[in-house]
């Protein structure tokens, strides 16, 4: 349990959410009258017990939980890269994949990969994972009103998918778009041991109407078998694949394995990491009308508009 109280005068609470809330803990209660230790709870169900911390050190390491300013001082932005739909080399907008990036007190861009590690060491990876999720959300509402909406997520950051995901989800049903916009994309998932936990999760955004992807599939953790076991409804081409894949035969032998695969899935694919017309080209004869690339558009503050691709491949 994240907070649980103990006796009458003591409580747990987990060390992630204490440092959440430290600035309210000073100015709501004496916390320097507070006896504060490390507690640890072993495999074999003990209770350890560490040496009591200073509140002054306490401070030092809450001035160094500078992902929590970001949250809570709202600094994250998101930027969006396109994704279009390729048939008969005519190019339409689908929507886009929201990217998030944060911003310093002096305005400066924070990649995302920093706000990510910093979160990790910070013990504030649920709090930020769950942000960016509701930083999408409100700033899908400025999109066309028919677009997709690809959403990041850590699998490892939603310990339980009702409790975790109940201000996602209520965020989504306070606007007016659809369910089925909402595609989110599982980041990160070669780092689950949990594979149950992670199906749990996916089913729980299936029962709610939403629709979930796979990234990165037929490298590391997604040999192409994987897919098999999760059951996405999109799976993403690894851009490992996609770089000159009209090229090179190893990485066309993949491309239309996956491709094979989906279509006895009924699992739309999308390839991502476009560079090149001969890529698109090559992709869209092979099963691949989903597109995604710098080829289309990077990243970008504005969204872009429909009927924006008045061209061809």
């Amino acid at each position: 349990m994240d907070i649980q109280v103990y006796e009458s005068d003591a409580f747990f609470i987990a060390r992630h959410l204490f440092f959440a809330d430290f600035d309210y803990w000073k100015e709501r209660f004496k916390v320097y009258l507070w006896e504060i230790q490390h507690a640890e709870i072993l495999p074999n169900g003990r209770l350890v017990i560490g040496d009591r911390i200073d509140v002054s050190e306490l401070e030092r390491q809450s001035s160094l939980l500078w992902i929590r300013d970001i949250i809570y001082h709202d600094r994250l932005r998101m930027m969006y890269q396109p994704i279009v739909q390729v048939k008969k080399r005519q190019i339409e907008l689908l929507g886009h994949e929201f990217l998030v990036r944060g911003l310093t007190e002096n305005g400066e861009t924070i990649p995302a990969y920093t706000l990510f590690e910093a979160a990790k060491s910070q013990d504030q990876i649920f709090q930020l994972d769950k942000a960016c999720r509701l930083a999408a959300i409100q700033a899908a509402q400025k999109a066309p009103s028919d677009s997709l909406f690809f959403i990041n997520f850590i699998p490892t950051a939603i310990y339980d998918p009702e409790h975790c995901l109940q201000t996602t989800v209520a965020a989504i049903e306070k606007t007016s778009l659809q369910p089925e916009q909402f595609i989110f994309e599982v980041v990160e998932t070669e780092k689950v041991e949990d594979v149950d936990h992670l199906k749990r999760i996916l089913q729980f955004y299936r029962k709610k109407g939403f629709r979930y992807a796979l990234d990165d599939v037929g490298q590391g953790y997604h040999p192409l078998d994987a897919i098999l076991d999760l059951h996405p409804d999109i799976v993403k081409l690894d851009r490992a694949f996609v770089s000159h894949v009209d090229e090179e035969i190893d990485k066309q032998q993949v491309a239309i394995r996956l491709a094979e695969l989906a279509k006895e899935m009924n699992i739309t694919i999308l390839a991502e990491g476009i560079e090149r017309q001969e890529e698109g080209l090559w992709l869209e004869q092979h099963g691949y009308q989903w597109q995604q690339g710098y080829f289309y558009g990077r990243p970008n503050h504005s969204f872009k508009k429909k009927g924006e691709y008045n061209e061809y491949l």
